[in-house]
């Protein structure tokens, strides 16, 4: 199979420094990681000879993993350390993105107008992301830890129910991605401004968020949600 023709979440599985090139040149491999790496590329304009010369120059390295074997961990534990840290890191710098918001807007500095049209996204971004961890975490994700441990748990959680849980939670994964790219431009690409100390730091909380939720959905859309629906559709022909 030729480079261009593997889904850009399958790559994005195979090596850690495949995801961070990924995010280097903003291609999206979480939201549209079942999408072919052609379909991607054609869809963002990148400049595909070179993209694929430094793709496949990194692909030809050795592979480097997450951190910690994510692929091989059951359901219940990729559910629990999705939650644990990357839940609670969201949590954490959105409140910290607010406040700084806040100290622009207050002192009133030159980037005021910048920052108001910033936080009408992010607000709406913010919003968005505190309901849908909490849906996540209060209805899919007890349903998907039923599925490793269904003997002590109670019954498994029918297909129909998990499948439409994972449907609704990835159409609000590509509203939050649409969010983010807005608030890309508002920022200008999280380029920092000379001697704007206090806004270079909203700056690099919000990409710091930024990075941080790509690989996030990464671990949801291309390996928690798909072992899920699978697992279930196993457990019912059994």
């Amino acid at each position: 199979m030729e480079l261009s023709d593997i889904k850009v979440g399958e790559l994005a599985r195979e090596n850690f420094a495949v995801i961070q090139f990924f995010i280097k040149q903003n291609i999206d491999f979480f939201c549209k990681g079942t999408k072919s790496l052609r379909e991607v590329l054609e869809e963002s304009g990148a400049e595909k000879k070179e993209f694929l010369k430094e793709l496949e120059e990194i692909r030809s390295h050795e592979v480097q993993r997450y951190g910690v074997d994510i692929d091989s961990w059951p359901l219940d534990l990729l559910a629990d350390y999705i939650q644990k840290t990357h839940h609670r890191y969201t949590e954490e710098v959105l409140l910290k993105i607010k406040d700084l918001v806040k100290e622009i807007l207050v002192n009133d500095t030159e980037e005021a107008g910048i920052i108001r049209e910033f936080n009408t996204t992010f607000e709406l971004l913010s919003g968005e992301l505190v309901k849908h961890m909490k849906k996540e975490e209060l209805m899919l994700f007890p349903a998907i830890k039923k599925l490793g441990v269904k003997s002590a748990a109670g019954p498994a959680p029918v297909f129909g129910s998990v499948d439409k849980l994972v449907g609704n939670m990835v159409g609000e994964h590509d509203m939050q991605y649409e969010a983010l790219r807005k608030i890309r431009e508002i920022l200008n690409g999280y380029v920092p401004r000379e001697g704007k100390s206090i806004y270079n730091r909203l700056v690099r909380q919000m990409q710091g968020l930024d990075k941080d939720l790509a690989l996030h959905l990464h671990l949801e859309n291309n390996i928690l949600f798909p072992k899920a629906v699978e697992s279930v559709k196993t457990q019912v022909k059994v």
